[in-house]
């Protein structure tokens, strides 16, 4: 049990969001795979199924194949990753960000934790920077689109930000 704990570590992060990562090994590189913690297995289908990928900010969903625990593997893992771990230099160690977009039809993305945490702190200048409160609504948007939260826990979030600041 707490093998499968340490390779998602929740994190409370300078972009004032909490996030799960899942830490990529050198053996889920080689097999092309992302290896999903027990931990997390509520999230994903019970059994084998193919499931709908969105990669870093790609406004197209690609399919991937999952394996459930409940297979021969013994082991959740989504397939099929090895041209995105090229694509993304994803090398031992790194981790990645997996938000579930649509539990019911099996959606999710996957981003890079750096390319996460930069992504969130360019909506948050931009959102710094509005000229306007209709250009400042649509970064709220934006940040809830990306932080797959609630509008309003976005608003208090930003709110909460900037206070500190």
């Amino acid at each position: 049990m707490k093998s499968n704990l340490s390779k998602m570590i929740e994190t409370e992060s300078k972009i004032n969001y909490n996030y799960a990562t899942i830490k990529i090994t050198q053996s889920r590189i080689d097999k092309g795979l992302v290896a999903i913690p027990r931990s997390l297995a509520k999230w994903f289908p019970d059994s084998n199924a193919t499931i709908q990928v969105y990669f870093d900010d790609s406004p197209t969903p690609q399919y991937k194949n999952y394996s459930s625990y409940t297979s021969t593997t013994r082991e959740n893992r989504i397939g099929g990753m090895a041209q995105w771990f090229e694509e993304k230099a994803i090398k031992k160690g790194d981790e990645i960000v997996i938000q579930i977009i649509d539990k019911k039809n099996y959606i999710y993305r996957l981003i890079s934790e750096k390319d996460f945490i930069i992504t969130i702190k360019r909506i948050q200048k931009e959102f710094d920077n509005s000229e306007n409160e209709e250009v400042a609504a649509k970064k709220i948007i934006r940040l809830a689109d990306w932080t797959n939260l609630d509008k309003k826990s976005v608003v208090l979030r930003e709110y909460h930000r900037l206070v500190k600041t």
